[in-house]
């Protein structure tokens, strides 16, 4: 399975906007939390998404885009897939 860290931008957007998002985000199959080899789970930065899956870089840029488009808002996106991904300063989550 192929690892995908993904970032969002919505251009004149509020913090509804982004909860909006997030929510869609999340039923494209898209998480806010990673998960480190030390089994914590840690919150990703605001408008940054984690998906793991059988997918294309392709497809997972485009569910991105999909959903963005669904908030109203113009958007940039971008997405890479990873093997190894290294963080500092996440909070984990429930703390």
């Amino acid at each position: 399975m192929s690892k995908y860290l993904t970032r969002i931008e919505l251009h004149n957007a509020d913090q509804a906007d982004y909860i909006k998002l997030h929510a869609l985000m999340g039923k494209a199959g898209f998480s806010r939390v990673i998960e480190g080899s030390n089994g914590v789970q840690y919150n990703l930065p605001w408008a940054e998404y984690y998906c793991e899956g059988n997918f294309s870089t392709d497809a997972v840029l485009g569910a991105a885009k999909n959903a963005a488009k669904m908030t109203g808002r113009d958007s940039a996106v971008v997405t890479g897939q990873f093997t190894v991904l290294k963080w500092d300063g996440l909070t984990p989550v429930n703390k």
